[in-house]
């Protein structure tokens, strides 16, 4: 199936970003026959009445004020906590020295490096992200001289703010539409398997310096990076996939 902007098969708002931002785009769905494992497949099935119960309105907010198809972020969640932003002690997630956090493991100099020293300074960001920034980071939003490198007191702020699961929500539809568009075949056709190597590696991790990730399509891709990220474009992308899931099942 072929995603173009709006459609009846991918319910996301049209609206006004900055003048650089594309507001519509086109992704083909799946991007490869390769399907990930049933474990994942039935973690689909089984965790995204909950995930959708408990974060369903922030998802489709986010969604919304960033124009991506929801389903791109339900099926990032799912990867990284299985739609959960708790541990089972009731912890917020947060994982390794980047401390990433909650249910789409946004790390504080990722969302900075993104929002702080690309979308803001270029007038990119929808009036809903605005309002996101200004409820959760007052006084970051708007200030000109957050465009340099962070002080570790900004980042803690950033980081504090992440635990919301709101903000965590928006922070990750943020960083990804910046993500996917910088990722876009010449002809507009957006490439999520790109995208996620850079949400799960880096922007300028090893990966994206390969011929394969300018050139290759996303099968040969799959097959030329590490287990765990080429798992992960599987199960986001792949036949059976979570976008694939989402998209047949009509969960919007």
């Amino acid at each position: 199936m072929v995603i173009h902007g709006l459609t009846n098969q991918v319910k996301f708002g049209m609206v006004i970003i900055g003048n650089n931002m594309p507001s519509s785009f086109k992704i083909k769905i799946p991007l490869t026959s390769l399907q990930p494992k049933q474990t994942f497949q039935d973690d689909l099935r089984n965790s995204t009445g909950q995930m959708l119960a408990k974060y369903g309105n922030f998802f489709r907010a986010a969604a919304a004020g960033t124009n991506l198809p929801v389903q791109f972020l339900y099926a990032i969640a799912m990867v990284e906590t299985t739609g959960s932003h708790y541990y089972p002690s009731g912890a917020v997630n947060v994982s390794g020295s980047e401390r990433s956090t909650g249910i789409l493991q946004v790390s504080p100099s990722e969302f900075y490096e993104v929002v702080y020293k690309k979308e803001l300074p270029q007038g990119r960001l929808s009036q809903a992200s605005l309002d996101i920034l200004n409820k959760y980071l007052p006084s970051l939003s708007t200030d000109a001289k957050y465009s340099g490198t962070p002080s570790p007191a900004v980042l803690n702020r950033i980081f504090l703010a992440l635990k919301k699961p709101e903000f965590n929500i928006w922070a990750g539809a943020m960083v990804l539409r910046r993500l996917i568009e910088e990722t876009a075949n010449p002809d507009g056709t957006m490439r999520p398997d790109k995208a996620i190597i850079k949400y799960n590696v880096g922007d300028y991790s090893k990966p994206t310096k390969l011929d394969v990730f300018v050139n290759g399509d996303t099968t040969s891709l799959v097959k030329a990076v590490n287990s765990i990220t080429s798992a992960y474009i599987v199960k986001v992308t792949g036949a059976n996939g979570g976008m694939d899931y989402y998209l047949k099942n009509q969960i919007a």
